[in-house]
């Protein structure tokens, strides 16, 4: 099994799959839980492999603009093995205000976050720290509608909505691959 965008590997070192992230400190606390963590950008990367299973979470792919979400599909429908399953989690984007206490800590980072509606995407504006190494940023969440997917190759085969939380079961529609 593959994440995308694995980060400190929390997800990942929980199911023993391999990680793929394109920030160096993040991966090394990955590698640090023991995932193994090939260095790379989730919209354009290479294995000599297919995966059973390819997961997304934590908005990932929202962290993409239109052209890089399709370019990640693209690269992941290359890479599931036949009957493969993508597992995608997405937060509906819409507009809010709304604070945000601190979303995660565990002992290799910790997580602070306000979300605000730019008119166009979710504005995230975090603060993390790995290790001793603090990180403050605003990253954009863009929306993701189901006709994406589908326009992308995927129909959507399980859904869970948890709040503005969802978690999708994909597999592609060319089952010829």
């Amino acid at each position: 099994m593959l994440e995308l965008a694995c980060g400190t590997g929390r997800v990942a070192a929980a199911l023993g799959a391999v990680g793929l992230d394109i920030d160096f400190a993040m991966a090394r606390r990955a590698v640090a839980r023991g995932v193994p963590v090939v260095m790379g950008d989730m919209r354009r990367f290479a294995f000599r492999w297919r995966f059973p299973l390819v997961l997304i979470p934590w908005n990932s792919l929202q962290l993409l603009d239109a052209a890089g979400r399709a370019a990640c599909l693209a690269c992941v429908a290359e890479h599931l093995a036949p009957d493969g399953l993508v597992g995608l989690e997405l937060v509906d984007v819409e507009p809010l205000d709304a604070p945000m206490a601190p979303v995660h800590a565990d002992d290799t980072a910790s997580l602070a976050a306000a979300l605000t509606w730019s008119g166009h995407a979710l504005v995230y504006r975090r603060r993390y720290t790995v290790g001793a190494t603090t990180v403050e940023n605003v990253i954009e969440l863009h929306p993701v509608a189901d006709a994406e997917l589908a326009a992308a190759g995927f129909e959507i085969v399980d859904r869970e909505n948890d709040g503005p939380r969802r978690r999708l079961a994909l597999r592609p529609l060319d089952n010829l691959r």
